[in-house]
């Protein structure tokens, strides 16, 4: 049986909507890629995934579109409204709307490359988890006002004790601790052992 995460866009891990294929094969949503070419400061794109180099225009892949329309076509609608609501929503915030929150709008409807929590299904869960989804509640009845003059409040963020461990909201990895002496001890072995075998 067909699952549609085998058609998932590894940029915005959702279904592929308008998608493009790379001549590396690896295909993406057209809004997707558009927006990693625009964040990409290299003169030549990239591949995401396996870095080959990608023309600046990739055309729609209609076949996989199609092809998608008949197989999901639920989902696709579903995807098509989200995008559709993502761009009113990013167009009514950055109207009128103050730096701050057009930025946190903007990051909370982003598609976040390999972080599947940022999709934008999963968009706004994964704002409430660090407290932004108050800020962008806060920010979008606000526009209208503040293009008046006014300014929003913002919402309060939660107080955390000094000295209390909070755990990062991703998982890193280190190879150790660093110890810059470690070096040059081992520099200064090498150099007495060479002095004391030229005496």
């Amino acid at each position: 049986m067909l699952d549609s995460s085998d058609y998932d866009c590894s940029i915005c891990q959702s279904l592929l909507l308008d998608p493009v294929v790379g001549p590396c094969g690896h295909d993406f949503c057209a809004a997707c890629i558009l927006a990693w070419s625009a964040q990409s400061s290299k003169s030549a794109l990239g591949c995401p995934l396996c870095r080959a180099p990608l023309p600046r225009e990739l055309g729609v892949c209609v076949r996989l579109r199609e092809t998608l329309e008949v197989l999901f076509p639920q989902k696709v609608a579903e995807r098509r409204k989200e995008l559709q609501e993502r761009k009113s929503m990013v167009a009514a915030v950055s109207t009128g709307a103050h730096p701050a929150q057009r930025s946190l709008a903007a990051a909370a409807v982003r598609p976040s490359f390999g972080h599947p929590s940022r999709g934008p299904s999963r968009a706004a869960p994964h704002a409430a988890d660090r407290g932004q989804a108050m800020l962008l509640a806060s920010a979008l009845p606000a526009t209208a006002s503040m293009s008046a003059g006014a300014v929003a409040p913002l919402a309060p963020a939660a107080a955390i004790p000094l000295g209390t461990w909070v755990p990062p909201v991703s998982l890193g990895f280190s190879l150790g601790w660093f110890d810059p002496s470690e070096g040059r001890r081992r520099r200064s072995l090498t150099a007495r052992r060479r002095r004391m075998m030229a005496v």
